[in-house]
């Protein structure tokens, strides 16, 4: 459609240069948040001295990630996780949870415990958080609640607060058996850069169709409905510790001055707003080495701030 009223945008040529670093490991582990254990996965890569907790988008698991763990300038100033969340990639749902029986409902303080208690399990010490989309939401919601815990927040194409919506709009027709499976990755697949390498936007769709269905919705219901610094943002303290929110020119997110991320900025004090031309939503799969050669300079500043050293 973006393509039929606009005319096809140049779309960068695809490009694998990370290729001979691309030394991930991959490792489970047992979390236990809320009463609750699950056996989760990760993969691990760097030998940096900051550890980097990464958070994909709603539904989708770290291999959204992959680029970036394989980068070597990000292996030379951190120690990279890039998980996922139960019921998420290859993490399995909490053990006893009825899954089948039940809808993924789940709330905030649900995705911020699990974060938590994964930075927990894996001994992790003043870790930088960086997510996507519902991870950046939850990485503003960890600055809030949890900011003695994590050595600096970045959030990627996060929102202020509710992001305003279609009237009547419900994430329910994404768990409705009346909507096929595949509509929820199609739309993700539009939220992609029109710039984007077409193979690595391809790739964004790819992990989508590859979740279990309901997941998406229940993501959505938190980066939709619960997120709101309207009321919690006022416990941030983004001078104790760096609070970016970094948005991509084609997310939504950039341009809504009173609910998205620049709001973030203007409300939050010491919070800081930069807006990365060329890129979309899913900024670290679709373009990867855009996003990369964004995101390094801009953590570089981040660490500065944190006191840390490269």
């Amino acid at each position: 459609m973006r393509e039929a009223v606009a005319g096809a945008a140049p779309r960068k040529p695809f490009q694998d240069p990370y290729r001979e670093t691309d030394t991930a490991v991959g490792r489970y582990t047992y979390v236990t948040a809320d009463g609750q254990e699950a056996r989760v996965y990760y993969e691990t890569a760097g030998t940096g001295p900051i550890p980097l907790l990464l958070q994909a988008t709603a539904g989708a698991d770290g291999r959204q990630y992959r680029h970036l763990l394989a980068d070597p300038r990000m292996q030379e100033r951190f120690t990279m996780y890039a998980y996922d969340l139960p019921y998420h990639g290859k993490s399995l749902p909490p053990v006893g949870a009825r899954w089948w029986e039940e809808a993924y409902l789940p709330t905030r303080e649900t995705l911020i415990g699990w974060a938590v208690a994964i930075a927990d399990t894996l001994g992790l010490e003043n870790p930088f958080f960086m997510g996507c989309s519902v991870g950046g939401q939850l990485a503003l919601d960890l600055a809030a609640e949890h900011g003695d815990r994590f050595g600096a927040f970045i959030s990627l194409n996060g929102w202020y607060d509710r992001p305003p919506l279609p009237e009547g709009f419900s994430n329910d027709m994404f768990r409705t058996p009346a909507v096929p499976d595949s509509y929820a990755p199609a739309l993700n697949l539009g939220a992609t850069s029109p710039l984007a390498p077409e193979a690595n936007a391809h790739e964004a769709y790819w992990i989508y169709r590859s979740a279990f269905p309901g997941i998406y919705a229940g993501d959505n219901d938190y980066f939709a409905h619960y997120h709101d610094l309207g009321e919690n943002g006022h416990k941030i303290d983004a001078h104790a510790k760096p609070v970016y929110v970094v948005t991509g020119e084609y997310d939504a997110a950039a341009h809504d001055e009173v609910h998205g991320a620049p709001a973030v900025e203007t409300n939050i004090p010491g919070a800081r707003f930069v807006n990365v031309p060329g890129l979309g939503h899913f900024a670290p799969c679709d373009d990867p080495v855009g996003f990369n050669d964004a995101i390094v300079p801009i953590l570089d500043e981040v660490i500065a701030k944190a006191g840390g050293s490269k």
